[in-house]
């Protein structure tokens, strides 16, 4: 069991003077499964604070006005939506290898549109970790 915190920054935000960052918070939590072939399931949630920058409007061309520049937005703050998956790893005959597989759901409960999709989505998730060779532990994480 593991509980991370992670921060990321950014500055110069898409070619933006403004920067963003975001609080990222990720229990990983071990589940023992009552079967010999499928022993486990560890499940990952990510649940995100995110500052969004903020934005100058469009510039448009207003008859009679000339060349105008509307007004924008400002930066946003807000939990973003929570993406969690399941990772069911089967028992392996060979050593040092560890695959596992099952669903991702993301859950729209962001408080604010500027930090969340507003949408529920499902698909896959992927793990293969490799603690075989020595001194050395590598894998790949995908989720869709």
């Amino acid at each position: 069991m593991q509980f991370q915190f992670q921060y990321q920054y950014n500055f110069q935000h898409h070619n933006t003077d403004d920067t963003s960052w975001s609080g990222v918070f990720q229990p990983v939590i071990p589940f023992k499964l009552p079967w010999k072939s499928v022993p486990t399931l560890i499940t990952r949630t990510t649940i995100p604070y995110v500052t969004t920058p903020g934005a100058d409007g469009p510039v448009v061309d207003v008859p009679g006005e000339g060349l105008r520049q509307l007004p924008g937005i400002d930066s946003q703050s807000a939990f973003g939506d929570v993406v969690s998956f399941g990772l069911f790893l089967p028992k392996l005959r060979s050593k040092g290898h560890t695959i596992g597989i099952g669903p991702a759901v993301s859950l729209p409960l962001s408080s604010n549109e500027a930090t969340g999709s507003g949408k529920w989505e499902a698909g896959p998730a992927f793990v293969y970790v490799n603690t075989k060779t020595p001194s050395w532990q590598w894998g790949v994480l995908s989720y869709q």
